[in-house]
């Protein structure tokens, strides 16, 4: 009977060491739980605004290619009002082309802006 009673306090002891281990699991499970769901909220948030910021920068390099290809249609233009005005008044032929030679540095001077912009663009792709 002694015997008996021994084994069952020992399996009682195992039983209550068996729930304090479960409560402990139950708690750390909790926890991981709670800390997966931050993890998963903060990843949404950030790529909520990657996105929103790879749109900002494909608006803004749809506008600088708009300009950029105004500024070529503009510079065309300019270029056959000078060719014109140069037949009709035949200034001298070195200010036309200083002329001429200003506004190709301005159209180079777009394009080269163009290429950051679209630079900015495939970085913030890659990201």
């Amino acid at each position: 009977l002694f015997n008996a009673e021994d084994m069952l306090e020992k399996a009682y002891q195992e039983k209550q060491q068996i729930a304090d281990m479960q409560k402990q699991l139950v708690e750390e499970v909790t926890r991981l739980s709670s800390e997966l769901k931050k993890e998963h909220k903060e990843k949404a948030k950030k790529e909520k605004a990657y996105k929103e910021n790879v749109d900002e920068l494909e608006t803004r390099l749809g506008a600088a290619w708009a300009s950029s290809e105004q500024a070529e249609i503009a510079l065309s233009e300019a270029r056959e009002e000078l060719i014109k005005a140069q037949e009709v008044c035949m200034p001298h032929p070195r200010t036309t082309l200083q002329t001429i030679d200003e506004l190709h540095s301005e159209l180079n001077t777009l394009v080269a802006k163009y290429a950051e912009l679209y630079e900015v663009k495939t970085q913030a792709e890659q990201r």
